[in-house]
């Protein structure tokens, strides 16, 4: 098991700014979380949280490209639309 978590690449430094502090912590979290359930034996469990953690990581990830694509071309974020 050791030797397969050495091969998982490393993710990027550049990812962590992408995204809140609040969304930074909740990864951090959600390793914790993985982690345990391993420990704990429950492949299905383990699965899941995985799985729920790729994607919460992935709409993080788009929101924020996106925001940073309005940005670049003046436009206003989809949360600052529903504001006005």
């Amino acid at each position: 098991m050791i030797r397969i978590c050495h091969h998982v690449p490393v993710s990027s430094s550049r990812n962590i700014v992408a995204f809140e502090h609040r969304d930074v912590r909740r990864r951090h979290d959600d390793h914790h979380r993985i982690y345990e359930a391993i420990v704990a034996r429950e492949p299905w469990r383990a699965e899941m949280l995985m799985r729920e953690h790729v994607s919460s990581i992935k709409a993080s990830l788009i929101r924020s490209l996106s925001e940073r694509n309005a940005d670049q071309r003046g436009e206003m974020h989809p949360a600052d639309e529903k504001m006005t």
